[in-house]
């Protein structure tokens, strides 16, 4: 059962940030969206991530992709332009997440940097670690 909340959660959380982007970035085609319906999937949007943001400010139900999650979700608020305290507890709890690769460690890198968080020790670290691979 877990299996099937997480893998519904994901899916909806690609569609949504889908619609999310289709709309930030203005995409056009011969059968693009109305505007009304660019603006009423950027608002349910909004509200499905808002409504289920986990209660520590995460989104997402596996602990290996909570990060990738969270930093997702907190991406497509802040260029929606939600910056209230759902977004502030997401960046909270993004800030006090444990990566668990390096992959997972830079977007929360990004999303922080975003945010105007100071991520000069973790991206020392990103570096380091890349640093061994070579």
């Amino acid at each position: 059962m877990e299996n099937v909340k997480r893998n519904f959660f994901i899916k909806k959380s690609i569609l949504i940030f889908g619609f999310l982007t289709l709309f930030l970035l203005g995409g056009q085609s011969a059968h693009s969206a109305t505007t009304a319906q660019l603006n009423a999937a950027r608002v349910n949007g909004v509200a499905w991530l808002l409504a289920n943001q986990n209660g520590d400010g995460s989104w997402g139900n596996d602990v290996r992709n909570k990060i990738l999650a969270t930093s997702a979700a907190l991406s497509a608020l802040r260029k929606a332009g939600v910056t209230g305290p759902n977004y502030g507890n997401g960046i909270a709890w993004l800030a006090n997440a444990h990566p668990y690769s390096n992959d997972s460690l830079a977007r929360q890198i990004l999303v922080l940097n975003e945010a105007g968080v100071d991520v000069s020790a973790k991206a020392s670290k990103l570096l380091a670690q890349k640093s061994s691979f070579q």
